[in-house]
């Protein structure tokens, strides 16, 4: 990896290390307080939840760039009992453990702070289905195509895949509106890579070199009025 690129990927990866983080309070405050249903509430979407909920028990689950571990968390508590949530932000592994412990999962899930080799150590065909959301379209393309390769091959023939993915804004928006653009590709925000500038047409084809790209949908996070955040439904 050339020096720029390993650089924007590490500046991005200590941006979300810090981001997805919590304080000791807050993760005591997580034990004592969660119950019941609640799980089901750390799920941004809908449309997110429905996805995990058609493929959650098709096998082995790999939750890759969990962040906190919505994903991980759905699959574990609708059935899925071989579960395996990673991600370079070793802080959101730390906090995705107190979630699993506070929802009595933590025999289910397997979670670890992983480097930018995990998934390339990983056997072929070895999980059944593959998560990886808010990830490839905030590094380069360069890694994210790397992550794209190693997915293909470490699902299973007839495996699925769920990714998802921001909204698309185009460089030239992105220009007008006073944004840092960058190679007319990347939106950066402070010195840190924030945005692949990438349509869903791009994304597409980019996808379906490695996948079967079922359906392509678009969801809203809560707060927000337009469905614009992109949705893949793959399979292998």
């Amino acid at each position: 990896m050339e020096d720029r690129l390993k650089k924007d990927f590490e500046d991005a990866v200590a941006f979300w290390d810090s981001a997805l983080g919590a304080t000791d309070e807050e993760k005591q405050e997580i034990l004592d307080t969660v119950e019941g249903n609640e799980w089901k509430d750390m799920v941004p979407s809908p449309k997110l939840y429905d996805a995990i909920e058609q493929v959650a028990k098709n096998g082995r689950f790999l939750d890759y760039g969990c962040g906190q571990g919505w994903g991980a968390l759905v699959a574990a508590k609708l059935g899925c009992t071989d579960v395996t949530a990673v991600d370079m932000a070793a802080s959101a592994v730390d906090l995705l453990k107190v979630y699993a412990e506070a929802f009595k999962v933590g025999d289910v899930i397997k979670a670890e702070a992983i480097d930018e080799k995990w998934l390339a150590s990983q056997p072929d065909e070895s999980y059944d289905v593959f998560l990886c959301s808010n990830v490839i379209d905030v590094i380069p393309l360069e890694i994210a195509e790397d992550i794209l390769d190693n997915a293909a091959r470490v699902l299973k023939k007839g495996g699925k895949a769920v990714i998802g993915m921001n909204f698309y804004m185009s460089p030239e928006t992105a220009k007008e509106r006073g944004m840092d653009v960058r190679e007319n590709r990347y939106l950066f925000d402070n010195g840190v890579m924030r945005l692949s500038l990438i349509s869903d047409e791009e994304w597409t084809a980019i996808i379906g070199k490695r996948f079967a790209v079922e359906k392509l949908d678009h969801f809203s996070w809560p707060g927000e009025s337009k469905e614009g955040r992109r949705l893949f439904l793959l399979s292998k």
